[in-house]
C-alpha cells in the first residue's frame, strides 16, 4: 500500500493567507492518514481471516509437512487475494479486421460478412472469427420476381475461436500451455453444431457441444492410451479380416485383401 503525502504549498502574500494554507493542509493530511490507517487495518483483518479459514495455510505447520506444490498454491492465493498490486506491467495487442462481399443478380443476392478479432498478451493469443452468409433467392419467372418481389432468405453464421498459450492452471500450480480450436454453427439464428478440441503438451482432447468443463471430453489421447467415452462401429478391420456389424446386432466376418 502506497500513501502519497504531498508537501505543503505555503506561498501566500500575507501571514493570514499563509495560516489559511497551513490550516487547509493539516485538514487534508489528517484525512489522508485516516484513510491509510483504515486500509491497513482492513488488509490486516483480511489476511488473518484468510489464514484462519484456509487449512492449508497454517503458520504453526512446519514446512516439511507440506508438498512444494501445496505450499506454493496456498501462499500464491493468499498474496493475490489480500495484497495490493505493487507491480503490474502488460503489453497487449488488439486488432479487428472486417470484410464484406456482395454479389447481386436478377435471381437473388449473396452477401458474406467476415470478422477477425486478435487479442494478444504475454500469456496467450486469442483469435475470434465470425462469418455471416446471407442468401436471398427469388423464385418464379423473372417477370413474377419483378412484379411480386417474392423470395426466400437463408442465413448461415459461424463463431469460431483459436486460443494459443496458457489455457488453464494444473493442480501442481504450473500453467498448461497448448492450443484450443472451436466452432459453433448457426442456421437462421439456431445453433446446429458446436465442437472444439484442445492440443496440449499433456495430450489431445476432443469435445462435443454438451461439454461443461475441460474434463468433459469425448476422446482423450494421452499417456500412451486412447480413451473414448462412446464407440460406434459398423465396419471393423483387423488385418485381412473384416467384421461387419449389422443393424440387428449380428456380426458377419469375411476375408478381404488389404
Amino acid at each position: 500500500m502506497n500513501i502519497d503525502i504531498r508537501l505543503p504549498e505555503i506561498n501566500g502574500k500575507t501571514e493570514a493567507e499563509q495560516l489559511q494554507q497551513i490550516r487547509r493542509y493539516l485538514f487534508q493530511l489528517a484525512e489522508t492518514l485516516n484513510w491509510g490507517l483504515n486500509v491497513y487495518e482492513s488488509n490486516s483483518s483480511l489476511v488473518r481471516n484468510e489464514i484462519a479459514k484456509d487449512s492449508t495455510v497454517d503458520i504453526n505447520d512446519s514446512a516439511s509437512s507440506k508438498t512444494p506444490q501445496a505450499t506454493f498454491n496456498s501462499i500464491k492465493s493468499l498474496i493475490i487475494n489480500s495484497a495490493d498490486v505493487v507491480n503490474a506491467y502488460y503489453e497487449e495487442i488488439s486488432r479487428r479486421l472486417e470484410g464484406v462481399y456482395v454479389a447481386e443478380s436478377p435471381t437473388g443476392e449473396y452477401k458474406e460478412e467476415t470478422e477477425a478479432k486478435i487479442d494478444a498478451n504475454s500469456s496467450k493469443i486469442d483469435i475470434n472469427l465470425k462469418s455471416t452468409q446471407t442468401l436471398s433467392s427469388k423464385v418464379g419467372s423473372l417477370e413474377e420476381v419483378i412484379q411480386k418481389n417474392e423470395g426466400t432468405t437463408t442465413i448461415l453464421s459461424t463463431d469460431a475461436w483459436i486460443k494459443i498459450g496458457a489455457l488453464s492452471t494444473k493442480q501442481t500450480g504450473h500453467y498448461l500451455y497448448g492450443m484450443e480450436i472451436g466452432q459453433t454453427d448457426y442456421t437462421n439464428g439456431e445453433e446446429v453444431k458446436r465442437r472444439f478440441a484442445r492440443y496440449t503438451s499433456e495430450g489431445v482432447y476432443l469435445y462435443d457441444g454438451t461439454a461443461s468443463d475441460e474434463d468433459d471430453w469425448c476422446v482423450k489421447i494421452a499417456d500412451k492410451t486412447i480413451e473414448v467415452r462412446e464407440i460406434r462401429i459398423s465396419i471393423l478391420r483387423m488385418g485381412n479380416t473384416v467384421f461387419l456389424l449389422k443393424a440387428d446386432g449380428s456380426i458377419v466376418e469375411k476375408w478381404s485383401p488389404i
